[in-house]
């Protein structure tokens, strides 16, 4: 055990998810000085990124944005400080994992195991299917929010508050990074088992906006590699983020030569990835990357509870799980 560990009593409760026709949601936009005078059209071209993969035109025809009680057109011209309302319809969400254990329960802290490909928050076609939706439904706290995020892909320890004031203690210990974080991979190729620390800043890629590559000018960037097992062609890697940046380990490991099996986006030079987004396939993508989703899952989280650093364990045994779809997926070729 850590130095400094206590012992959580874990009661695992499991929430049933499932994919599912939603009740539509609200969005709401605050109508900022660069926006002043510009009309809806203009407004919804200019921040195209938001609607990506969206009906947007078939929202306008359907008389669903307003500014108050009135339906606005798209030559409609904007006011700053004013409050753009969208009342999307609702729609079809993609299945989600029916395992969510509850690690850890109390007035001020939650602590699940998040499964993979589900996410954290509300995001592209996922709203109601999101963890912290499906949490604050189960649990009846509406206020209930996490204190750190996991990709969609990613699974593992993730800790949530409902308290405003322990929020703000936990989560200044991800902001000061002294919350402890140990993630386990499985990527490509035989890494070093010398490695014992990737050390490189992060940048924007030129051509996708959402992966992160090696850039001098980049956010500097600190990834702890704990232990490395070589097994077929591939390694199990055990990792602690000395920093937190966004997609780090992910970024780090594909930087060095070794992307996690299954990432999409960091796999190559990002044809994959791109060939994905297009179709939404991953019949023509599986000999590549052998998992539907991501080999990366936080395998424990420590933190400052009460005075005593407290450790929270996930009990899934991803690596297990990778290994024997990989297996399958290489007997078949």
């Amino acid at each position: 055990m850590e130095r400094g560990a206590a012992i959580i009593p874990v009661t695992i409760k499991i929430l049933p998810g499932t994919g599912m026709l939603n009740k539509g949601q609200k969005i709401k936009f605050k109508i900022e000085k660069a926006d002043n005078g510009h009309s809806l059209n203009h407004f919804l071209e200019r921040h195209a990124a938001w609607f990506k993969g969206h009906a947007v035109q078939s929202w306008l025809e359907q008389g669903l944005f307003f500014v108050g009680d009135k339906t606005v057109a798209g030559d409609r011209f904007l006011s700053s400080g004013e409050v753009l309302e969208l009342e999307r319809p609702p729609w079809e969400e993609p299945e989600v994992d029916d395992q969510i254990p509850i690690l850890f329960q109390s007035p001020s802290l939650m602590v699940v195991d998040k499964p993979a490909g589900m996410p954290t928050t509300p995001t592209g076609t996922f709203y109601k299917n999101s963890l912290i939706h499906i949490l604050r439904d189960r649990f009846h706290q509406p206020h209930l929010v996490p204190l750190h995020r996991l990709d969609l892909e990613t699974s593992g320890v993730l800790a949530l508050s409902s308290d405003p004031t322990a929020r703000d203690h936990f989560q200044r210990q991800f902001r000061l990074n002294t919350a402890v974080k140990g993630y386990v991979a499985m990527v490509y190729g035989h890494l070093d088992p010398q490695c014992s620390l990737i050390d490189f800043p992060l940048g924007k890629h030129d051509r996708i906006y959402t992966r992160f590559v090696n850039q001098p000018h980049g956010k500097p960037a600190k990834t702890e590699v704990t232990g490395v097992t070589h097994w077929r062609d591939f390694s199990e890697v055990a990792l602690k983020p000395i920093t937190g940046r966004t997609n780090q380990i992910r970024a780090h490991l594909a930087g060095v030569g070794h992307a996690i099996v299954g990432d999409k986006k960091y796999l190559g030079d990002g044809s994959i990835f791109l060939d994905w987004l297009e179709r939404r396939s991953m019949d023509r993508l599986r000999d590549q990357l052998f998992l539907d989703h991501q080999a990366l899952h936080c395998q424990f989280l420590g933190l400052e509870v009460d005075g005593q650093t407290q450790f929270f364990r996930s009990q899934r045994d991803a690596p297990a799980y990778w290994r024997n779809q990989i297996s399958q997926q290489l007997d078949a070729l």
